[in-house]
């Protein structure tokens, strides 16, 4: 039953002291492959230091819009030279919109995004997308439609926490949506007839680790081994065979980041 974790952040701290039992776990639980995301250019090469170093992760390159204040000219130099230092690096982000905690840097936030995703054009990878809303939708309407000017048609909209008619117009698009373990959440239930409404052919899963823990580890530190969790939760939401959610969600992974 191959599993893949298409996003997460092993590069953090918290994993300073125990990778190697992480990722060892991981593989007992039958995770396969992990996509490692970069959030900022300190944490990008460590990304792509941890996949040069273990055969079954990759990693990207990217600065999360909270990084916004960053100058633009130093971001495309440096982002351009991390993505093209190494064979493991397969994509751009995480990039996108965050206005949960604070929307007045909206036009740097922008701009940022645009740029990551020129570069992830030029380069031909696709994008790792961060969408969050603040206290209405504008942030997932402005990530759209910089999405749909550009003509991006490559990438996962990651952490998907929107309703079933936001899902289709970013699939519309021609993108990938991706569930992390708040599909297992009690408060949930709006989230998961998004769940039933994706065409399998069209979801990725993933830990976001260490965020995120699903249910049934809820407080605890999270990890790829967890992805498993998500993976159940998907089949039981959709009424259909775990084996065909692991097998079809791996391999839109291995498409979209061509591993």
């Amino acid at each position: 039953m191959p599993l893949i974790d298409s996003h997460t952040h092993l590069d953090f701290p918290d994993y300073d002291n125990d990778l190697d039992l992480v990722l060892s776990r991981a593989k007992q639980y039958g995770v396969d492959k992990i996509i490692n995301v970069g959030a900022d250019l300190v944490r990008s090469k460590k990304a792509i230091e941890i996949a040069n170093k273990y055969g079954n992760v990759w990693a990207t390159v990217g600065i999360h819009p909270e990084g916004c204040d960053i100058d633009i000219s130093q971001a495309q130099k440096e982002l351009k030279k991390l993505a093209t230092s190494s064979p493991k690096v397969v994509a751009i982000g995480e990039c996108g919109l965050d206005y949960f905690y604070d929307d007045s840097k909206k036009v740097k936030q922008k701009a940022l995004f645009e740029l990551q995703i020129n570069i992830a054009q030029e380069l031909n990878f696709p994008l790792a997308i961060h969408l969050r809303n603040g206290k209405d939708e504008t942030a997932a309407m402005d990530g759209y439609n910089l999405l749909k000017k550009n003509k991006v048609t490559n990438g996962v909209v990651h952490c998907f926490t929107f309703d079933k008619t936001w899902a289709k117009k970013f699939i519309n698009l021609g993108l990938y949506v991706g569930f992390t373990g708040i599909i297992t959440y009690k408060n949930a239930e709006l989230l998961r007839e998004t769940v039933k409404s994706v065409p399998i052919d069209r979801m990725l899963i993933e830990t976001d680790c260490p965020y995120l823990s699903p249910q049934k580890y809820r407080g605890e530190r999270n990890e790829p081994s967890y992805v498993s969790e998500i993976a159940k939760q998907i089949a039981e939401t959709r009424e259909e065979k775990i084996e065909k959610v692991t097998e079809q969600t791996a391999k839109n992974t291995e498409i979209l980041f061509n591993i």
